[in-house]
């Protein structure tokens, strides 16, 4: 793979990139690359986590307590289906997502500093306790799952469901030895996905078009679409101002620039940019005041009248010239244009501003 992604082969050590399978901790730096080997797992993990969310869910549907018994046959119904529907999802990659190839999943949460101040509002509030017994409960028949009950339970029942929060109920429940304070955050997921599936298909048939071959050699297709979406996970009620501008913000930035490295859109590569703004379109026959020469001809008024009260005809033009030359520097440093005049501008000036006072009879 090329601009940062590789197909590593067997190792004897997990590649640092691996850590983009699994949601990255809080301030976590991202990888200088990643191997396809990890978008795969990336997908597989984030699939297996939504589905057995949802299995849990409805699960918990039908073994609940329904007043209305109709409603049990549906529930199963939800059930079963849940069930088909994630083990036929197990080991798709790439995957359709919102109309596009999805390639890569990156999870990363934002938190605030732990706060005492949070933990004992938790240890008050009912709802919590109540979670906390369900996931004792749960954890008898099951103790090897308690994170992932725990986190279900708390998404939910609308309570905060963090790394933090989650360490700091397994330390309540007797499972965590050192938890950590409580933290309000959300989860960060960046969607990455591979180049669209028309430029594959072109690229694929570019061997029977020499150009189009040349033109790949010269502009590689980069390995991922740089056009990357994401969406922040969490509930709107412990999603506070600080945490946003603190740590969500930075982190969804971050993601953004690490696609970034590996492909650049046009329409936000600087160069791009810098092209399409107006007054790099500027051309000299359509913006005379930012051509050196049009300007110097177009303004002579004060040069003939200068040649009237007494100067000389080569006093009069060289004083003219390098008034043009300042003015125009000047407006084209402001409109971000280079200000280095074409060569031999001034002599051409010279020459036609002798044919023109000349001709007027200054």
């Amino acid at each position: 793979m090329l601009n940062g992604m590789t197909n590593a082969g067997p190792q004897s050590e997990p590649c640092d990139c691996a850590r983009l399978m699994y949601p990255l901790p809080s301030g976590d730096a991202l990888p200088t690359h990643v191997c396809e080997s990890t978008m795969r797992g990336s997908i597989s993990n984030w699939h297996t986590e939504f589905w057995e969310t949802a299995q849990i869910i409805a699960a918990t549907l039908v073994s609940e307590r329904i007043q209305n018994s109709a409603l049990l046959s549906a529930y199963s119904n939800v059930h079963k289906a849940v069930a088909d529907f994630s083990a036929q999802a197990t080991g798709i990659w790439p995957v359709w997502h919102c109309d596009r190839l999805l390639g890569l999943v990156i999870r990363q949460w934002a938190e605030e500093p732990g706060s005492e101040t949070f933990a004992r509002q938790l240890d008050t509030y009912g709802p919590w306790n109540r979670a906390l017994s369900g996931v004792a409960s749960q954890m008898v028949a099951n103790p090897g799952a308690a994170t992932d009950i725990l986190r279900t339970l708390l998404r939910s029942d609308g309570l905060p469901w963090t790394p933090s929060v989650i360490g700091y109920a397994l330390g309540r429940l007797g499972v965590h030895p050192s938890p950590p304070l409580p933290a309000r955050g959300v989860l960060v997921v960046t969607y990455v996905y591979l180049p669209p599936r028309g430029l594959i298909d072109q690229i694929v048939s570019s061997g029977l078009d020499p150009q189009l071959q040349q033109y790949l050699e010269q502009n590689p297709i980069p390995d991922i679409d740089p056009n990357s979406t994401y969406e922040i996970q969490g509930d709107t009620e412990w999603t506070t101002e600080p945490l946003l501008a603190k740590y969500v913000l930075p982190t969804v930035l971050a993601h953004r620039d690490w696609v970034r490295a590996i492909a650049r859109h046009d329409l936000t590569n600087v160069g791009a940019v810098r092209s399409a703004q107006r007054t790099a379109f500027r051309g000299h026959e359509h913006e005379p005041e930012l051509d050196y020469l049009a300007e110097a001809l177009a303004s002579v008024d004060n040069l003939q009248a200068n040649v009237r009260a007494g100067a000389t005809r080569e006093q009069a033009i060289s004083r003219h010239i390098r008034s043009v030359s300042k003015r125009v520097a000047n407006r084209r440093r402001a409109a971000n244009m280079s200000t280095t005049p074409p060569p031999g501008w001034s002599a051409k000036a010279r020459e036609q501003l002798r044919k023109l006072i000349a001709k007027s009879g200054a």
